[in-house]
């Protein structure tokens, strides 16, 4: 059998078109793979933001309010000079600001002193606050009705529908519970957030749910108190000695810790204390009290103390200067009515007997800083207070953005004075009755307190 010799030359032309088909097959497997990947990432561009887009969000109070139940249909449009932005918020306990810039603790924001107004788009009713200033007196979060509201805020007399810049959707909050039940409130900026009603905006506009949530978490709490000492041993290895009359801080913290504890949760609260009875906790870092309260979503920081004042026989009372100190001015009160008033710490008429302000921390110019002395209050007011950010306490960094507890420390005697034992331990009873009803009359929850 004979074999025809192939010419050469035609054995490099079939080499060419071989690796010519290599190559548009490559082209092609990579132009489908192009294509697949594109597909792939648009199909979860789609889904990504479908999740992330605030009108998507499930289970808030929008689900419940169909067209026919609107009084009136939202307003359709608003013209520029009927818009107003807002840049940044802030959460202080109970109470909720807004801000015309990026929140700045130690700045007047142009916020300040107006009118913001919330109509609620079933009803047509509309709440009112006045931000006067302090982180915790903006909107009451604890006097919300369920429902739907939209945000205006006053320009001179006139009330304009706030907006954000972009999308949003804040992290939820949970209001102080009554027996279990609160609300779940989140702040949303959205323009297509009513579309279920045929309304779409060409702005990001402003909106509160707040949705009825009949079992609380149990991870979430209202009220974290926090026992200064310890009966155990301290960071340093040193075991507290009691005081001569016998006094020991860290029970009478630990046991004046139960009885306000008791009564909280007697009136519907949910309560947790920092630490156990024989554990020592610190304010910094992850394994800290502060932490544990943090994660528990408290909304108060309550802190009982002894101070080292030879001068002060009664009990007094340290709030965030940040705020109107609101929370410390109802548990003076109280305390004042059940018989059982404070010492008198300042001569001002600001604030009621016994309370007083925190000192800001001052820097080598002896320029005041956007840092408060207290630990127990610097560190629990999140970004009010710029919590994690002072040098040596970035431990708690992860705290810089959350929203602030209401803070305060209760100073119920003085280690250099045996007259405040005294008196404490005739008090001690009118003391907690004072703190625990100061705490919920700050919830309005009206519960008095009633013992077994």
């Amino acid at each position: 059998m004979m074999f025809k010799k192939k010419d050469p030359s035609q054995n490099s032309s079939e080499r060419k078109d071989n690796k010519k088909r290599k190559k548009i097959k490559k082209k092609s497997i990579a132009i489908l793979c192009a294509i697949a990947v594109a597909i792939v990432a648009t199909g979860f561009g789609i889904w990504y933001f479908a999740i992330r887009e605030p009108e998507n969000q499930t289970g808030t109070a929008l689900d419940q309010i169909g067209p026919g139940d609107l009084m009136t249909l939202p307003q359709a449009e608003f013209a520029k000079d009927e818009q107003i932005e807002v840049k940044d918020y802030t959460v202080y306990g109970t109470s909720l600001v807004f801000y015309d810039r990026t929140f700045e603790p130690m700045e007047t924001d142009g916020f300040f002193g107006r009118n913001c107004s919330l109509r609620n788009i079933a009803t047509d009713e509309t709440v009112t606050a006045t931000f006067s200033g302090g982180a915790d007196s903006g909107i009451d979060l604890q006097l919300l009705d369920e429902g739907v509201y939209e945000v205006y805020l006053a320009d001179g007399y006139k009330p304009k529908r706030a907006y954000m810049p972009s999308y949003f959707l804040s992290d939820p909050f949970y209001t102080m519970s009554d027996h279990g039940k609160a609300n779940e409130i989140r702040i949303i900026a959205n323009p297509t957030f009513l579309r279920k009603y045929n309304v779409v905006y060409d702005q990001a506009y402003l909106y509160l749910t707040v949705t009825k949530v009949d079992e609380v978490l149990p991870t979430v709490y209202d009220v974290a108190i926090n026992p200064s000492g310890t009966s155990g041993v301290n960071e340093y290895g040193i075991t507290p000695a009691p005081l001569e009359d016998g006094f020991n801080e860290s029970q009478q913290s630990w046991q004046l810790a139960l009885l306000v504890k008791m009564r909280l949760e007697q009136a519907g609260l949910r309560v947790m204390l920092t630490r156990d009875e024989d554990t020592y906790t610190t304010t910094l870092g992850g394994d800290s009290s502060m932490a544990k309260a943090y994660e528990a979503n408290a909304k108060v920081f309550l802190t009982l103390a002894m101070n080292s004042n030879p001068n002060y026989g009664q009990p007094y009372i340290v709030s965030s200067p940040f705020t109107n100190a609101k929370l410390g001015d109802l548990i003076s009160s109280t305390c004042q009515n059940l018989g059982a008033p404070l010492q008198v710490v300042s001569h001002t008429s600001e604030l009621k007997q016994g309370n007083i302000y925190d000192d800001f921390v001052k820097d080598q110019a002896y320029q005041y800083t956007r840092f408060s002395m207290t630990d127990e209050i610097r560190e629990a007011g999140g970004k009010v207070t710029s919590a994690g950010m002072m040098s040596h306490w970035q431990g708690n960094a992860a705290f810089s953005d959350q929203y602030g507890m209401n803070s305060v420390v209760f100073y119920y005697a003085s280690t250099a004075n045996i007259e405040s034992h005294a008196y404490y331990a005739e008090h001690v009873d009118a003391i907690a009755d004072g703190i625990a009803q100061g705490i919920l009359d700050y919830a309005s929850i009206h519960n008095s307190i009633k013992l077994d």
